[in-house]
């Protein structure tokens, strides 16, 4: 990855605002634990469309044992000819968590993108009568 024409911004959870970003619940009914998140994010300095962010976890959360919850995504055109739209989706992510004495790590890759649409012609008339009903 290029790095020349790329501004990085640092972002941080503030301590006086509520966080309603990410939180975990354990169960289904469980309570929810919100994480405070920290981290950082490329954006291209001739498109402005973010390219790289990267998150991570302020603090720990005890009272579920996670660790550490990190998450890096890599961003990148994608052209869908049937629309002629192009559109800045994410082409990997990897996710890194130590949970429960656990340490985890999962890449993902995206690829082949569908775009779905949905085209409404309404058309308003005067309703028809009993006659030209079926």
């Amino acid at each position: 990855m290029e790095w020349q024409n790329r501004l990085q911004v640092h972002f941080r959870q503030r301590a006086d605002k509520p966080n309603t970003i990410r939180s975990f619940r354990m169960g289904f009914q469980g309570p929810s634990h919100p994480v405070a998140l920290k981290g950082r994010a490329w954006i291209d300095a001739e498109s402005y469309q973010i390219v790289r962010l990267e998150t991570d976890m302020i603090a720990p959360l005890p009272e579920i044992r996670l660790v550490s919850d990190r998450t890096a995504i890599e961003y990148g055109p994608v052209h869908f000819r049937e629309r002629n739209v192009d559109m800045w989706l994410p082409s990997s992510a990897e996710v890194y968590s130590d949970w429960r004495g656990r340490r985890f790590h999962r890449r993902h890759s995206f690829s082949n993108y569908l775009l779905f649409a949905v085209d409404e012609k309404q058309r308003i008339s005067a309703p028809k009568s009993a006659e030209e009903t079926p």
